[in-house]
């Protein structure tokens, strides 16, 4: 049979450009990388109603819409663990930023994801870095409980947001104590202090609505939402870098039981028979090695590679909109390059944050049943300079035009522009 390159529309990015595919389709000659000098014989993917439905070799593409891979390497789509995309478009403009709340009403019930932006302008950036999923998280505000994360698919044109929140975030460390008296011991009293209320508003709901129950300093939205918390239907994520303070507030959650996930930690090398022993998973900016603060003071960028041999469970994080748009993979690759394994660093931005967040049943690996969100790349995904050749979510090959792209194209050849002046 012979092999059909495939032809993808360029369609404006915000009409959301999926090449609809009614039929099942293939995609040949691609191959599966394992790190420098490793990689699979050719292989074939089949898509069916949006999941991959054959991996491998030897079947047939009969019936289905068949597309070159030109022996580029497929991957899961990445997933980024932190990102204020879609909440925020102009750096430092308030104006233009949903990620935080500076009222009172609310502190833990806070759902930035509500405000997502699908017609972002940041969007196709991420896509052509291979990121097909992001958690939205908040940003510290006037509390230290800054609100919820949501994990949301790119790009979100189906109108609805497919993932309910997923983790309630505290913010620890300088950012913390800033908002609690300037004492970090503050901090903790008042997470335990929530926790304390959520279990007795949980337990007393009928005399809480009667108005029998004792007067609640947390508003009825944060308790329904701290109680999904104790029941471990949500995750806690703490914003925490310091050893010290890591351990301290990990001992001091151990009764409750919490599924607690760890933000930054910086300094998470030190401790982690602390989190080995809890089984405690840390999403760390791999490629931040500045002591910024005396929180950071053991910052350093071969931490993914301590972390791994320690059997910690972590995840990347791009963190920063602005500085670390393009990153994620640039990131793996720089884990690489200080001692992490290649399948490690890949793992990172699939199947481990996958694994984090409740979405490994989906994605994150290339096993047949799982939701069709892959990538055929040029070379190395973790390499600079390799790029996509293929981007298919949910099923639907993607072609993520940017104003870049489109401002590229359009002033390619002045020549044929007649008169400049007008365009």
């Amino acid at each position: 049979m012979k092999i059909v390159s495939a032809l993808i529309v360029a369609i404006a990015f915000f009409q959301f450009p999926f090449q609809a595919l009614a039929r099942d389709f293939v995609i040949a000659n691609i191959k599966v990388y394992n790190g420098p000098g490793s990689e699979s014989e050719p292989l074939a993917i089949r898509v069916s109603d949006g999941v991959i439905s054959e991996f491998g070799r030897g079947f047939s593409a009969e019936g289905a819409l068949l597309y070159a891979g030109d022996g580029g390497y497929i991957t899961p789509g990445f997933i980024d663990s932190a990102s204020t995309l879609g909440l925020e478009e102009v750096e430092l403009s308030t104006y233009a930023e949903d990620q935080k709340y500076d009222g009172t009403r609310m502190s833990v019930a806070f759902d930035p994801g509500l405000a997502f932006n699908r017609g972002s302008s940041m969007i196709p950036l991420y896509l052509e870095e291979g990121i097909t999923r992001i958690l939205v998280k908040p940003d510290i505000g006037a509390d230290v409980f800054s609100g919820q994360g949501r994990v949301i698919r790119l790009p979100d044109a189906s109108g609805l947001l497919d993932e309910s929140p997923r983790a309630v975030f505290v913010y620890f460390g300088e950012s913390g104590r800033n908002l609690e008296g300037q004492s970090r011991a503050a901090v903790l009293q008042r997470l335990l202090a929530a926790l304390e209320e959520a279990i007795l508003y949980d337990s007393k709901r009928r005399a809480y609505e009667s108005g029998r129950l004792r007067s609640l300093s947390f508003p009825k939205e944060d308790l329904e939402v701290l109680a999904s918390v104790i029941r471990g239907e949500k995750k806690l994520a703490l914003y925490i870098d310091r050893a010290a303070e890591i351990e301290t507030v990990l001992q001091a959650l151990d009764p409750y039981e919490l599924d607690i996930v760890i933000f930054g930690g910086r300094e998470a090398w030190k401790v982690t028979d602390a989190l080995t022993s809890r089984n405690i998973p840390v999403i760390i900016n791999a490629m931040d090695n500045r002591p910024s603060n005396f929180d950071r003071m053991g910052v350093r960028l071969d931490q993914a590679r301590l972390l791994h041999d320690a059997g910690v469970q972590f995840a990347f994080m791009t963190e920063d909109l602005f500085t670390d748009t393009r990153l994620l993979s640039q990131a793996a690759g720089v884990a690489v390059a200080y001692g992490l394994p290649w399948q490690a660093a890949l793992d990172a931005i699939t199947i481990s944050p996958a694994r984090i967040w409740g979405l490994d049943d989906r994605v994150g690996s290339l096993e047949i049943g799982k939701e069709a969100t892959f990538l055929i790349w040029s070379g190395d995904p973790l390499e600079l300079t390799s790029h996509v050749r293929y981007l298919v979510v949910a099923g639907q090959i993607i072609e993520p035009v940017n104003r870049q792209k489109m401002l590229r194209d359009r002033y390619r050849d002045l020549e044929e522009i007649t008169p400049f002046s007008y365009r």
